[in-house]
């Protein structure tokens, strides 16, 4: 089958130097390397074959070009000419009452989509729930007017992402609770899923849904999250494009609670969010809980659920001065109410170091506003540690896992893809990540290879040794993006407990 490629309406280069960015529709941006940018270039109203032809005359493997234009095709940047888009709608679904708990906080400019969203589920036993957490941009006084019919809670004081999704479920009558953000869209059948998953599964607490970037459709948000032992909390599978490599995952560490459904019988059990988290590791401190106390998380992937993920599109700026106290104090107060004091001690040493070294780079660098954003959450956690090991005491002696099982589920979670904000695509990432996975059939089914030639592709490929990889990479992507990348795996590696 011949395939002819072309550049969409509204993709165009952004950022040249030092590496390519290519800007999306919908506001985002993918950064490519050399490599991959003149593939991209050359592809449009170009056939497979002849490109090919091309490229096998420079030296470059049939099987390279056509994971290339396949991943190219895949992020959004390229347009397989005459390629049809299938959109499979649900049957309409009815079953026990949903309750959504959405929290509102300037959130104007999102709330239309994401409630259209919402309203064009397949499950239509739903009621939602909106708590404004003291918005001033018309958010409450628009909600109103347009849809009266919904249970708006207007806060008289701000609270906590955790208080204001605990007065939210107070008020919620369903047998299960889907908190959502106020920045998502939701496809049509991911609540009757979700739904389907949880009653499938009596263990199962919660179930979080695929998330991907608003801003660049093709490429993972995340498929819940995790902490580990080293670095902050972080998104599953965060900036990979998603062949449908991780369908095949259930069970996962942590929900993400920008879309997450909720059994009403497990929140009566493990409890309430822990309002004492000011914002950040909320979610991630409730699913460990419920795990600590047998029950399971899951993610559902036929669906997904796409998320702004803090703005219109992605950002490289540094970490916000109150956002990094916040973080500091967050995952100490996790570890120190979940992790018995062996694996606590484990952590908090790390951390200790982590968070000096920080401490005095800030410093060097002359970011006085994090130094003491640092220190702070120190401060805050000294301050608060009596009462985090009175609640502490009550869950250690409810837990049914011991920290090697609680951590184990993590094991297989893959590193980040993430360069200054961007999702990235390289040759390197092309032949040695994606490449692999196509071949061994642990993806979807792509026109650049025909099932039966599968094998006969596959029979040919060889990965890389890391030292000849390491130099390829060198060459190609250059020393800053190379020290990224490695720190990046390190960090990785770190956090895997």
């Amino acid at each position: 089958m011949s395939i002819r490629y072309k550049i969409p309406p509204g993709i165009k280069l952004t950022k040249n130097m030092p590496h390519p960015v290519l800007s999306m529709r919908q506001g985002g941006g993918v950064a490519l390397d050399r490599h991959l940018f003149e593939l991209w270039q050359s592809a449009d109203g170009t056939d497979l074959n002849d490109l090919i032809s091309d490229y096998k005359s420079n030296g470059i493997s049939e099987d390279e070009v056509r994971a290339g234009l396949l991943c190219l095709a895949q992020s959004g940047l390229l347009a397989r000419k005459g390629e049809l888009e299938i959109i499979l709608e649900g049957e309409p679904v009815e079953g026990d009452l949903v309750s959504i708990i959405i929290v509102s906080f300037n959130s104007r400019k999102w709330l239309p989509a994401c409630l259209s969203s919402i309203f064009d589920q397949t499950y239509s036993s739903l009621e939602v729930i909106i708590v404004d957490n003291v918005s001033t941009d018309g958010s409450a006084e628009w909600i109103m007017d347009r849809y009266p019919e919904l249970n708006l809670i207007v806060l008289d004081e701000s609270r906590s992402l955790a208080g204001a999704i605990n007065r939210g479920i107070a008020e919620a009558e369903g047998k299960y609770y889907l908190m959502l953000n106020p920045d998502v869209e939701l496809e049509p059948n991911v609540v009757s899923l979700m739904v389907k998953s949880i009653q499938e599964d009596p263990d199962c607490a919660a179930v979080t849904a695929k998330l991907r970037f608003l801003w660049a459709p093709a490429f993972l948000n995340g498929l819940g999250n995790f902490v580990g032992g080293f670095s902050w909390g972080t998104d599953i599978a965060l900036g990979h494009l998603d062949l449908g490599q991780f369908d095949h995952i259930e069970q996962i560490p942590s929900a993400c609670f920008a879309a997450t459904l909720i059994s009403s019988l497990a929140w009566e059990i493990v409890g309430e969010l822990d309002e004492g988290f000011l914002l950040y590791y909320e979610d991630t401190e409730w699913c460990y809980r419920a795990r600590l106390y047998g029950y399971r998380v899951k993610v559902v992937t036929q669906e997904v659920v796409y998320h702004a993920f803090g703005g219109t599109s992605p950002s490289s700026s540094p970490m916000e001065v109150s956002k990094y106290r916040k973080v500091v104090y967050g995952r100490l107060r996790f570890i120190t109410k979940l992790l018995s004091w062996k694996f606590w001690l484990r952590f908090i040493l790390v951390y200790i170091l982590e968070d000096f070294l920080n401490f005095l780079y800030k410093l060097i660098r002359g970011r006085f506003d994090e130094s003491k954003a640092l220190l702070s959450g120190w401060t805050d956690f000294i301050r608060d540690f009596s009462e985090i090991s009175h609640n502490r005491k009550s869950i250690q002696e409810r837990r049914i896992l011991n920290d090697n099982e609680l951590f184990q589920a993590q094991r297989w979670v893959p590193p980040t893809l993430i360069w200054q904000g961007f999702p990235f695509l390289t040759r390197d990432l092309v032949r040695n990540r994606y490449l692999p996975l196509i071949l061994s059939e642990k993806t979807y089914s792509f026109p650049e290879f025909p099932e039966r030639n599968r094998l006969l592709f596959s029979s040919v490929f060889q990965k890389e040794n890391y030292l000849r990889r390491s130099i390829k990479i060198l060459k190609a992507e250059g020393l800053n993006r190379f020290i990224h990348r490695v720190w990046r795996y390190t960090q990785w590696r770190l956090m895997k407990v």
